[in-house]
């Protein structure tokens, strides 16, 4: 054991001279066996080619050699040349051994592993009919898209398309697809056996998928598929049924700007048009109609239920039937708050904290966006405050983001046609985010703002001319960048130090080496650290791009030359700006 626990030191040391050097070459080959992954099928990863290139310049990524494939994807046709060239390959594995594995791996919780052993054995189709039913369910929880998607979306949600294909990173809905299609293969290997069918908690996963993935399409199919096999679905299946209808492609960059409603879009009898329609779909319409199809069956509705059911009419532009839910439910009167003093109210109604009408963070989320898509922030900012305080409910930082990032829009002057839309005259005032800021950052609530929400509040400042408050606000975000740069070579050391273990042959004594979730962790914190280099990429261009401040000689000869020295990594080649004398052109060699 003294031996082992040697040269598991000696491995990190050189794991730790690797990473101050930023290069190094792997590990000498030793006589332990160590499984190929030349001819594995393709990986479920972010490609970065240029963002290898982009990072590079700050001279703060690890080697491109670091990451490697992080989940494999087959395809669920019989006739699909990499699935049958996979079993082909692996089919003399006898049963009971390809048995074992799939148990090892299930009792591991590693998806990259449970995916091997599971179709390892997909062409025994006498294995596949053994699998029990509990078994099965278990495998797909393995594979649900908190462990492998949500963290991904989290971080590409706040990067438009133009970063990302300047990166090269891979388009958020092509891994959408192969993440539900490897899904698919899985569930595609069990019913071609014949096996038991799949049975409620297997539907219920599969709309989770959909539901993650916004991907309405396929929750009808699966939710036909379940009508056909004679399943009875819950509360669950129908709140992820609704979930999947209500953000239906909403999760792609282009459409993350596009919830707000206008009120062109909005006819006078409440219908909206065509236009709208064909790009966002009838939520408004089909989400009601789930739900009375819910109550029809005799299920009753949850917290979760009626959230969706708020989302729902939102998208619709119906706010007052946003307001009749939260009135009828919560006894919550969003008019009334609005125009009289909580002492005037009717009290809430009081549910027991293990009820499941007790709200949660997900109330104040749909509230936050509700309103705001409905351009009404200043009843989401009191219903938010409200609803938290009379359930002891923390506002969690996604709600916050949500109400800064609708703040933000609706500070903003309009000009051109959009100045003609009523719905954009009922602008904030200026003021309306640095207040909002105030508030959050103080007490009780004491938020740490996240990079997102630095970079909404630093681009307003820098549009009201703040320019001394933004370069502050700079300063406090670059410590997060900072953060983020750590934890992306945390993230690369880890990864080399687990494969060095696994070359060197090294056996531990507790659970197995295994890459798959490092690289997944990889790959994340390094999509976090291209988010960070693009917002500050473009505060150096929002700076540079300053005209108010010509004449201004204090900022000309001082302040701007300060700022491009100490920012000097994130600047373009060539910088240009406008002086009182002229314009001015630097080039960096």
């Amino acid at each position: 054991m003294k031996a082992v626990l040697s040269r598991f030191e000696a491995i990190k040391s050189r794991i730790l001279l690797l990473s101050k050097c930023h290069h190094g070459t792997p590990p000498p080959k030793t006589g332990s066996w160590r499984p190929s992954t030349a001819s594995q099928t393709r990986s479920f990863r972010i490609s970065t080619t240029k963002s290898q290139q982009a990072a590079s310049e700050l001279q703060t990524a690890p080697p491109a050699e670091a990451v490697a494939p992080a989940l494999r994807y087959y395809h669920p046709d019989d006739e699909h040349p990499q699935f049958e060239s996979h079993t082909t390959q692996i089919s003399t594995v006898p049963a009971n051994a390809a048995q074992r594995r799939l148990v090892h791996a299930l009792r591991l919780q590693n998806p990259d592993k449970l995916l091997a052993a599971f179709f390892a054995g997909a062409t025994d189709k006498a294995l596949m009919q053994t699998i029990p039913a509990t078994t099965f369910s278990e495998i797909l929880k393995v594979l649900r898209p908190a462990n492998l998607i949500e963290p991904y979306k989290a971080v590409h949600q706040d990067l438009s398309a133009t970063p990302s294909k300047l990166f090269g990173l891979q388009p958020i809905e092509k891994t959408f697809a192969n993440y539900f299609r490897t899904v698919r293969a899985v569930v595609h290997c069990r019913r071609r056996a014949g096996g038991t069918p799949l049975n409620l908690a297997d539907y219920t996963l599969l709309l989770d998928c959909a539901r993650a993935l916004g991907d309405g399409p396929a929750a009808e199919e699966i939710w036909a598929q379940l009508v056909r096999d004679g399943i009875v679905p819950d509360t669950t299946c129908y709140n992820h049924y609704m979930g999947a209808k209500c953000w239906s492609g909403l999760f792609q960059p282009e459409m993350r700007q596009r919830t707000r409603l206008r009120s062109s879009w909005v006819g006078d009898a409440g219908t909206l048009s065509e236009r709208y329609r064909s790009t966002h779909g009838d939520a408004n319409i089909e989400i009601p109609r789930a739900y009375e199809e819910m109550v029809s069956q005799g299920l009753v509705g949850d917290q979760t239920t009626f959230t969706l059911l708020m989302l729902g009419l939102a998208r619709g532009g119906d706010v007052l039937g946003m307001k009749s839910v939260l009135r009828r439910v919560w006894n919550v009167d969003a008019d009334k708050l609005m125009e009289l003093d909580e002492a005037d109210l009717e009290p809430v109604a009081q549910y027991a904290t293990d009820s499941p009408l007790y709200p949660t963070s997900e109330l104040l989320y749909a509230i936050a966006h509700g309103f705001g898509i409905n351009s009404d922030v200043p009843t989401a900012l009191r219903l938010v405050d409200y609803v938290s305080r009379c359930y002891e409910i923390a506002i969690p930082i996604k709600v916050w983001e949500e109400l800064l990032a609708w703040t933000h829009a609706m500070s903003v002057y309009r000009s051109g046609n959009r100045r003609k839309n009523p719905a954009d005259l009922e602008r904030l005032p200026n003021t309306s985010v640095e207040s909002l800021w105030q508030v959050m950052t103080g007490e009780p609530y004491n938020i740490r703002p996240t990079m997102p929400m630095y970079d909404r509040y630093i681009r307003h400042l820098i549009y009201r001319q703040r320019i001394g408050q933004a370069c502050k606000r700079i300063e406090e975000a670059y410590i997060l960048f900072k953060s983020s740069l750590e934890k992306c070579q945390q993230a690369w050391q880890e990864l080399e130090l687990a494969k060095s273990i696994a070359s060197y042959g090294v056996e531990m004594p507790v659970t197995e080496v295994s890459t798959g979730p490092l690289q997944r962790k990889l790959e994340n914190a390094r999509l976090a650290k291209l988010r960070d280099v693009t917002f500050v990429r473009r505060w150096m261009r929002k700076l540079l791009g300053t005209e108010a401040l010509i004449g201004n000689h204090n900022w000309e000869r001082r302040g701007l030359p300060a700022e491009l020295r100490k920012w000097k990594a994130f600047m373009p080649k060539e910088v240009r700006y406008r002086t009182s004398s002229g314009d001015l052109e630097l080039r960096r060699l």
